[in-house]
């Protein structure tokens, strides 16, 4: 063996050992690293979705509490004449009262749920339709918001599905704006110079729309405020508990990708 080749064994040798040293020195790093990150998007998982679960079974209940008040109110939980509506009307005008000292109070980002509304007794035009839509919906009523606007402030009713038509309904306990109980199941929801309102010197109702967010968009798009939504998304959009419910979901989805990614 020429003292060349025996040179370059010994290079070969001392370069393997040392690339031993740093894989070995480099494994526990990794590794641990990997550990924790699996870890982490695991807890995360986990978390989303006993919150999922959560919602859901809060939701759950919401719904067993609604249909309860509407067995009290009529029999067989359905909506079946307009002496019922008008008596859905009286009945949420007496229990959810408002108070104008707490409008401008901090309120939940996605507001009251119906059930904490109707057991607290107290909400805004808002919230009172809230309650209404979903009664009159598990009623077998289709129904949703009609946010009415002036030059000095809005207000929100519901429009409901009547007699091949569509109507207003409005349980806020304002005298001002609350319809006589006569005119239930009667106004037509398009018709804003029909709607009950005292304070039409000062502000006038001059525009109405459907749904909120739309509202905000440029244009053309601001059109699609004026759609109304089928009966599933109506209850989806006023129930707080699946809107939070699918937030979780979405987390729990994209942590499981970067779990496996």
């Amino acid at each position: 063996m020429t003292e060349t080749t025996l040179l370059s064994k010994i290079f070969v040798f001392n370069h393997i050992q040392i690339n031993q040293r740093e894989t070995a020195g480099t494994q526990v790093p990794v590794a641990f690293s990997t550990l924790w990150s699996d870890a982490v998007w695991m807890t995360v998982a986990l978390m989303g979705v006993l919150i999922t679960i959560f919602n859901l079974s809060r939701w759950v209940s919401e719904v067993r509490f609604l249909r309860r008040t509407l067995r009290e109110l009529f029999p067989g939980g359905r909506i079946r004449a307009r002496e019922d509506l008008v008596r859905l009307k009286n009945h949420l005008s007496d229990r959810i009262r408002f108070n104008p000292d707490k409008k401008f109070d901090r309120r939940p980002l996605l507001r009251e749920t119906a059930s904490t509304t109707l057991m607290r007794g107290e909400g805004f035009c808002g919230e009172n339709a809230r309650v209404a839509i979903l009664l009159l919906a598990l009623g077998s009523v289709r129904a949703n918001r009609l946010y009415v606007v002036g030059p000095k402030w809005g207000h929100v009713v519901v429009e409901h599905e009547w007699e091949k038509a569509w109507k207003l309904f409005d349980a806020h306990a304002d005298p001002g704006t609350l319809p006589a109980d006569e005119t239930i199941g009667h106004i037509d929801s398009q018709d804003l110079s029909e709607f009950p309102n005292d304070y039409r010197d000062t502000n006038p109702w001059t525009y109405s729309y459907r749904i909120k967010l739309f509202r905000t968009l440029p244009g053309w798009l601001r059109e699609l405020s004026q759609v109304r939504l089928p009966s599933f998304l109506v209850v989806y959009a006023e129930s707080p508990q699946l809107i939070r419910a699918s937030a979780a979901a979405i987390v729990v989805a994209l942590a499981g990708v970067a779990w496996l990614s």
